[in-house]
């Protein structure tokens, strides 16, 4: 896994073994292309066919991408591929059963949920776009907020059963207002949760 990590970064092609998996036996698990476009050379990490990395040196752009897929495999290869340029992925279950990923750029200290589409990092500025340029569904979350916001999250969804997208829309049941104001505790949460202290609103 090395050797092809560090084929990605060169702009070498390489591959894994073939996948085992029904219908993808003629497939690589795990395949490094680089090729020269238009706009210049690239590489790209395909993970089951899905394009997770794309690395672009001219312009010191990477692109992450889940695919939806946020599971072990997808989340550990993102962390082999990306850990030499400060980030990390991780997945969390927030809301009772509903898996949220996460990625965190460690030089900012700044965490960024995975919407689709993936997420697109340039590496001098450290300025994170979201894959597809629909900035309205670019989540940030200060590093020093994130735990309150893991907290407040899982609150919210395992008393109240709320998703992290509604709660992030700001969709939140009168009833539910009426109780969190009772208790400073809580509501301070969901003020800091949807105030300014997160600088973009949610995801799908």
């Amino acid at each position: 896994m090395s050797d092809l990590v560090e084929r990605f970064w060169s702009l070498r092609s390489g591959v894994s073994y073939r996948c085992k998996y029904l219908g993808h036996e003629r497939h690589y698990q795990d395949e490094v292309v680089a090729y020269q476009a238009s706009d210049g050379p690239r590489s790209v990490w395909l993970l089951h066919g899905h394009d997770i990395a794309v690395y672009y040196p001219r312009q010191e752009l990477v692109v992450a991408d889940d695919w939806g897929y946020k599971t072990n495999l997808t989340y550990s290869r993102l962390n082999a591929i990306f850990w030499r340029v400060g980030l990390s992925f991780f997945r969390m279950f927030l809301c009772g059963f509903f898996v949220y990923g996460f990625m965190r750029d460690h030089e900012t200290d700044t965490y960024y949920l995975m919407p689709p589409g993936g997420l697109k990092i340039h590496l001098r500025t450290r300025e994170v776009r979201h894959g597809d340029g629909d900035e309205m569904f670019l989540l940030r979350i200060p590093g020093y907020f994130f735990d309150e916001f893991e907290k407040t999250v899982r609150y919210l969804g395992k008393k109240y059963e709320l998703t992290l997208d509604r709660i992030l829309s700001g969709d939140i049941p009168r009833e539910v207002e009426r109780r969190l104001r009772r208790r400073t505790k809580e509501k301070i949460g969901l003020i800091r949760l949807l105030g300014t202290e997160i600088p973009a609103t949610a995801a799908r």
